[in-house]
């Protein structure tokens, strides 16, 4: 699988990998974030966690996931791999300086969504180096699968 290959020359090249999901029981309604963060030259996951909130948006998850697991990391090589594309990779790897060099304004001068936790997520991405990969969602990629299991279990019942 290409992902398992990505994943062996990231490591190879001692950076950080994590992988992210956020889930929604309605959009907006329920919703729970998940991550877990991969040991360096190992599959070994070293640390995970979920959390969710009774009442937000899947954009708003898919994001405090990246947040939650940046802010256990600093100084680091990072490499997230997200099936948000739309949203978490364009916007860490195209549109987050701009934004923030920008007022926190997209291309129609209106403020960003979920600005607070952009701007989080902003602060944790200055301390570290920071990229994002694509993955296709339940698509067989096994982190990605563990990722999205642990966005569920974090939704409040």
């Amino acid at each position: 699988m290409i992902y398992l290959g990505i994943y062996k020359l990231l490591n190879y090249l001692n950076m950080v990998v994590v992988y992210t999901d956020g889930a929604c029981k309605g959009n907006p309604g329920p919703g729970g974030w998940g991550y877990l963060i991969l040991e360096d030259n190992t599959q070994n996951i070293i640390r995970e966690d979920c959390g969710g909130l009774p009442h937000t948006t899947n954009q708003e998850m898919e994001l405090t996931a990246v947040y939650e697991c940046l802010k256990n990391l600093s100084g680091e090589d990072i490499t997230i791999f997200s099936d948000s594309n739309n949203y978490v990779v364009k916007g860490i790897n195209e549109w987050l300086s701009g934004w923030a060099r920008n007022g926190w304004k997209n291309s129609k001068r209106q403020t960003i969504a979920n600005v607070a936790l952009w701007k989080l997520v902003y602060g944790r991405v200055l301390l570290n180096r920071v990229r994002c990969v694509y993955v296709k969602a339940h698509n067989g990629d096994k982190y990605n699968e563990m990722a999205d299991a642990l966005a569920n279990k974090g939704v409040p019942q």
